[in-house]
């Protein structure tokens, strides 16, 4: 019979609890220490995703409103200055009134015509960097709130239900939902995104100065390279000394960028040429640089791994034990 049927005096069949009927004492104990424990990582998963974003937000705010002002004084460059026009007419009607004074005549004056105007390369440049930047800054901002709102709901979907195993599965579901579409990595990459938008306000800012005065111009380049110098110090230096507190957020896959970056304009260059040429030694060229990424993504990843068992394995090291207690 089934293991779920019990037979008693003087009473029926009695099935056991069914899939929808809750656990006994002793599961729910189990999940009670399961939830425990979940929900103490959940609240402090939470808490960074809430720090990360309300810092982005802050920052993206001054951000944007500074490179607002700046483009407010550049993009008048892209077109005619109407003072020109001003000046232009004010000075026909000087010349006329000159004119008829002295009794002589002069030539109509030419109509003011300025679709001859063209802007300078680096009026170009300067508004192409600057409305990029503020652009890059404002869907910052925008993906900052959005990934507020994730949060909270992800959190109110995992203590929405009452019952012990019922929210324990909820929460198991939704956080397998959170580690594979890879909510953390998400919010890492919207600083790295907003750090962008900054290294091109600055080569505008560059671009700008050099059009206006070369002296301040040299002074903010060679401030804007040394601090560009320490950047990228900083992001490979944790590559080197595993347990260094400082980095960016381009530190993590920085190596990976170095080596795979580089590919990028060689695979570039052989797919259009197999576009214009199909023959199967561009095909073969083709598959071999595309297996040679993939065994640099792949070599990276191992790179990665190992450096973490490195980090756990020198942590755990006696000689570090003496510097704890100082």
């Amino acid at each position: 019979m089934d293991g779920n049927v019990e037979l008693g005096e003087g009473a029926g069949p009695t099935r056991g609890p069914s899939r929808g009927d809750t656990y006994s004492d002793t599961s729910g104990k189990l999940w009670s220490v399961y939830l425990t424990e979940a929900d103490k990582k959940d609240k402090a998963l939470a808490e960074n995703w809430k720090g990360d974003t309300e810092g982005i937000l802050i920052f993206t705010g001054l951000f944007a409103s500074t490179v607002a002002a700046f483009i407010i004084e550049s993009y008048k460059r892209l077109s005619s200055d109407s003072s020109a026009a001003t000046i232009l007419l004010l000075n026909q009607i000087s010349q006329q009134l000159a004119a008829l004074s002295n009794g002589t005549q002069i030539s109509p004056p030419s109509l003011y015509n300025d679709s001859s105007f063209r802007p300078t390369s680096s009026a170009i440049r300067v508004n192409i960097l600057w409305f990029l930047s503020l652009t890059l800054s404002l869907m910052c901002a925008l993906a900052a709130t959005l990934m507020q709102q994730w949060a909270r709901r992800y959190l109110q979907l995992a203590q929405a239900q009452t019952t012990l195993y019922k929210r324990a599965r909820t929460r198991a579901y939704l956080f397998e939902g959170v580690q594979t579409f890879r909510l953390s990595q998400a919010i890492e990459a919207v600083p790295a995104l907003l750090h962008v938008a900054v290294f091109f306000f600055f080569a505008g800012l560059v671009d700008f100065l050099f059009s206006i005065d070369t002296t301040v111009a040299h002074a903010v380049l060679g401030v804007i390279c040394f601090c560009g110098g320490t950047y990228i110090l900083l992001t490979f230096l944790p590559n080197v000394r595993p347990n260094c507190p400082y980095r960016t957020p381009f530190s993590r896959d920085s190596l990976k960028y170095l080596l795979v970056l580089p590919t990028a304009p060689v695979l570039l260059g052989f797919y259009c040429w197999r576009r214009v040429s199909h023959s199967a030694q561009s095909d073969m060229i083709l598959t071999r640089l595309s297996l040679f990424v993939e065994s640099l993504l792949w070599t990276m990843h191992e790179a990665t791994r190992a450096r973490q068992e490195n980090i756990d394995r020198k942590a755990l090291q006696h000689s570090w034990v003496p510097h704890l207690w100082n």
